[in-house]
């Protein structure tokens, strides 16, 4: 049963990846044509004229992320208005209750002033018997402690204003700040469209033609990108997966723990022959996994960490796109929509993983064995 267990893990792994970078080329047909394309056009020029893209590539991602940045900071702004009109509106009821309190105090303090110490005292002598007199003691004691009671709300209301005003000060604060930020971006943002034309400017004579490839490459961009943050929300049916090529995974078991480990080749033959026919390649290093995505010439590079012993996240370290570098901005975008996991726990009965090693030319993956 262990054997299953580890051959269920390595081809939900499979699996897991596979639905991930499937999907970043699952514009299949309908987006052949427009990865063909800048395939050709990209697939023409010198090495001089690619430096030249891969700079204005560069500064195309330095823009989007300025442009996300300045979306995030304005709905922050949107978010910090409404706890203001909250905090102004708490505020207002606040200090209404408060002189309400204060005012009531008041009429009660001049009612006092007014009767004196002495009135107080006529109140318990005119009593004409022992009961009666008891029962005027009583009640003096009782307007002396609501006399009291209304001092302590009144205090306590005051404190309440008072961090309420505090509160709203803060919002105010965190209110200018975020302004200051969104002028900051704004000016950044203006600034790189500045830097582009300038540098689209000193082509002269080439600009059309770099701004015709340059087209090119962000519209291809766009749409890989959509695919590719669309995929990751398809993880959870990761495990759902039948047909378990249970013979493909090497596995060894010793006391207290099962291994298991696919080649580079034999993971590849795999996802072709069990997933789909799109052209996927995985590459192991040592510590490192490559996923490239050929037609779309797409890679991303990173290793695998264990979270809460049952899951296996995937940490992006660096990406291309047509032999262009990505902005580690860029990556985060593209895993906006959810980090990569792995949920393993249906399949471990229990029991945790251990380690999960890239090693150069194959994947190892161990998990302990709890016999209680």
């Amino acid at each position: 049963m262990y054997i299953k267990r580890i051959h269920i893990l390595s081809f939900a792994l499979i699996v897991g990846f596979y639905i991930f970078c499937s999907a970043s080329v699952g514009l299949a047909q309908e987006q052949e044509s427009i990865f063909s394309e800048t395939r050709h056009k990209l697939g023409s020029i010198t090495e001089s004229e690619k430096k030249v893209l891969q700079e204005l590539f560069f500064l195309l991602q330095d823009i989007e992320e300025m442009e996300r940045q300045q979306a995030e900071i304005q709905e922050d702004i949107k978010k910090l208005k409404n706890e203001i009109e909250n905090v102004s509106f708490r505020l207002e009821k606040e200090e209404c209750i408060y002189e309400q309190k204060k005012n009531t105090l008041k009429e009660v303090l001049q009612l006092y002033q007014r009767r004196g110490p002495a009135s107080n005292l006529e109140i318990i002598l005119s009593a004409d018997s022992f009961s009666d007199l008891i029962r005027r003691i009583n009640i003096i004691r009782d307007l002396s402690r609501n006399t009291g009671a209304l001092l302590e709300e009144l205090d306590e209301r005051k404190q309440i204003l008072q961090e309420e005003k505090n509160q709203l000060d803060s919002i105010l604060s965190s209110m200018e700040e975020k302004q200051e930020e969104l002028r900051g971006a704004l000016l950044n943002k203006e600034k790189l469209k500045n830097d582009m034309e300038e540098y689209l400017a000193s082509l002269d004579i080439e600009r059309s033609y770099y701004e015709n490839h340059l087209n090119q490459i962000e519209k291809t961009w766009t749409e890989a990108k959509k695919t590719l943050t669309d995929s990751i929300a398809r993880f959870s049916d990761v495990l759902k997966q039948g047909n378990l090529p249970f013979e493909k995974v090497k596995v060894t078991i010793s006391l207290g723990r099962v291994k298991g480990s696919m080649d580079e080749e034999t993971f590849n033959q795999v996802a072709k022959e069990y997933l789909t026919n799109q052209n996927v390649e995985f590459h192991f290093y040592e510590n490192k996994i490559n996923v490239i995505i050929p037609d779309s010439q797409f890679l991303v590079s990173g290793s695998f960490i264990i979270v809460d012993g049952h899951t296996l996240q995937f940490v992006a370290e660096e990406g291309s796109f047509y032999g262009m570098p990505l902005t580690d901005e860029s990556l985060k975008e593209i895993f906006k929509n959810g980090e990569v996991k792995l949920n393993l726990e249906p399949v471990l009965y229990g029991n945790e993983l251990d380690t999960v090693n890239i090693k150069d030319g194959y994947l190892e993956i161990t998990s302990k064995i709890s016999f209680f």
